[in-house]
């Protein structure tokens, strides 16, 4: 888990956020599927996203996804995800 957060510190998603979505619908898209509201069903998806630089044309946009489950009355963090500009 270290590394994983270690290596979301500098996403542009999450230190200069742009936009915020629950996921209905995500903000970031791009030319994967995003089956998140699928896998996740009943689960709060929270996004955090950043539309990239003009000096990428905005193709170096980014999103971090947490997925965060209601345990009995308790919320649990059980995933988190980037999403990013693929060719």
């Amino acid at each position: 888990l270290a590394e994983r957060l270690d290596g979301l510190a500098n996403d542009l998603a999450l230190t200069d956020t742009v936009q915020m979505s629950t996921g209905d619908p995500f903000v970031g898209s791009g030319n994967s599927i995003n089956s998140l509201a699928t896998d996740f069903p009943g689960d709060f998806l929270v996004e955090f996203h950043h539309p990239g630089t003009d000096e990428f044309g905005g193709l170096d946009w980014s999103s971090v996804i947490f997925v965060i489950r209601p345990v009995n009355d308790q919320y649990r963090l059980v995933g988190i995800f980037n999403h990013g500009w693929t060719i």
